[in-house]
C-alpha cells in the first residue's frame, strides 16, 4: 500500500509498484515541481499508480474525484471513494485525521481481504498517535499543556484552524510557528 508523497510520478515510492495507492488531499504545495493548480498536482500524484492497481481517494473536491476517475480509467485502475466513518476514535485531534484513517481502513480491507478485522483495526487506531500531528502534550500530572502540530503550508494551517475552532471553540492560543521562506 503506497501513499503518494512529494510527487507520485517522480516520487521514490513509485518504484514499489504498489497494488493500492491512497490519496488523502491536494494542496498547493511544492508547486515548482508538481504544478500550480490542484488539477496538475493531482495528475502528478496519480503518477504513482501502476496499471491494474486500486486508488483509494478522499479529502479532495468532487471535481478532482471526477478528474482522478478519468485518469484511472485509462490505466485500468479501480477507484474507491469510501465514506468518512463515524466510528473512528483517534488520539490525534482533527476531522482530517478521521478522514485519513477512514481511507487507510478501506485500503487495509482491500489489501487484507478476508483477513481484515475491522474491530481490531479500530482498537489499534484508538491507541496509536502520529507524533507531532495535533498531538496533545501533557505535564507530569496529565494536564493538557500544549498542542503540537506540524502544519507548514496554507492547506494544513486551514485544517489546524478548523480543528482548534471545533475542539476549543472561542479559545485563543499562543502560537510558535516556523516555516521555510517558500511557504505562503
Amino acid at each position: 500500500v503506497l501513499e503518494a508523497g512529494l510527487g507520485g510520478r517522480l516520487d521514490s515510492t513509485r518504484v514499489a509498484c504498489g497494488k493500492i495507492a491512497v490519496l488523502t488531499s491536494i494542496g498547493l504545495e511544492h508547486t515548482e515541481l508538481l504544478g500550480d493548480t490542484e488539477s496538475k498536482i493531482l495528475r502528478e500524484k496519480l503518477g504513482i499508480l501502476a496499471p491494474g492497481a486500486t486508488a483509494v481517494l478522499g479529502g479532495i473536491s468532487d471535481k478532482l474525484i471526477s478528474e482522478a476517475k478519468d485518469y484511472c480509467r485509462a490505466l485500468d485502475v479501480t477507484v474507491r471513494v469510501p465514506a468518512i466513518r463515524n466510528d473512528v476514535v483517534l488520539p490525534n485531534l482533527g476531522r482530517h485525521y478521521v478522514e485519513n484513517a477512514s481511507l487507510a481502513l478501506d485500503a487495509a480491507r482491500v489489501y487484507l481481504k478476508d483477513a481484515y478485522d475491522d474491530s481490531r483495526a479500530l482498537n489499534v487506531l484508538r491507541t496509536r498517535s502520529w507524533a507531532g500531528r495535533m498531538q496533545k502534550l501533557c505535564d507530569d500530572r496529565g494536564r493538557f499543556r500544549f498542542l503540537l502540530d506540524g502544519a507548514h503550508n496554507t492547506h494544513a494551517a486551514i485544517r489546524l484552524a478548523e480543528t482548534l475552532e471545533s475542539c476549543f471553540p472561542g479559545k485563543k492560543f499562543p502560537c510558535i510557528f516556523g516555516a521555510l521562506k517558500d511557504k505562503d
